[in-house]
């Protein structure tokens, strides 16, 4: 199971002034990335404007990515949606197209208890093949629900490809406690300015849009 590690560049998606995907500046974007020393690529995220793509551009950017970078570094496809049909149909693309694994993020806007957040969790992760990874995302100040200690670690124990999550908000506190799940729990960050401290603390790496334009400072 490859995860992800050291530094996670977060991928834009390249449009023009009509909002349409730009397929040969993907390409371009992917080999310069790799070129430069990102260690792992993480398209259709946050940073790509997932919530602006439709499902046909999100599977046509990941089969850009995964196509251009031929396994040279490991490619993570963001596959959160609002339903589990949804996330489940894009991470089985994901998978199709010969991606390392996928990120799902839990559906936005609407609020979610904590056991719906789990029982999202482990239908998604039911539905894949086994050995295929999956990354909670959880940033919720943009999603509006927030994965606590406690569900993490529960979902974690049920779902064996559950490889580990991606935190994108400014609490060591929650992240030493993400840091607890497991063993084999990858725990990576979404916050630059706090990059080093976080590596002491026992991170794995950054998953980071920054990194897109400024690689050589991580």
């Amino acid at each position: 199971m490859k995860k992800l590690h050291g530094v996670t560049v977060a991928m834009v998606t390249p449009m023009d002034s009509r909002g349409a995907f730009l397929k040969e500046a993907m390409e371009q974007l992917t080999e310069a990335l790799i070129a430069r020393g990102a260690d792992c690529l993480y398209p259709c995220g946050t940073t790509g404007e997932m919530s602006r793509l439709n499902f046909k551009e999100r599977k046509e950017i990941a089969s850009v990515v995964v196509k251009t970078a031929k396994k040279r570094v490991p490619v993570y496809i963001h596959a959160g949606a609002d339903t589990p049909k949804e996330t489940i149909e894009l991470a089985l693309y994901a998978r199709q197209i010969g991606a390392d694994g996928v990120g799902v993020v839990p559906p936005v806007f609407l609020h979610m208890s904590s056991r719906e957040m789990q029982n999202y969790y482990l239908e998604v992760a039911g539905a894949l093949p086994e050995g295929f990874p999956l990354y909670l995302y959880n940033i919720p100040q943009c999603s509006g629900n927030d994965l606590l200690y406690k569900d993490v670690k529960t979902i974690y124990e049920n779902a064996e490809n559950v490889a580990g999550i991606k935190y994108s908000y400014l609490d060591l506190n929650r992240t030493l406690e993400y840091l607890q799940v497991g063993e084999d729990f990858s725990v990576l960050h979404g916050c630059d300015k706090v990059f080093a401290s976080l590596l002491v603390l026992g991170c794995g790496g950054t998953v980071s849009g920054v990194a897109g334009l400024f690689l050589i400072c991580f």
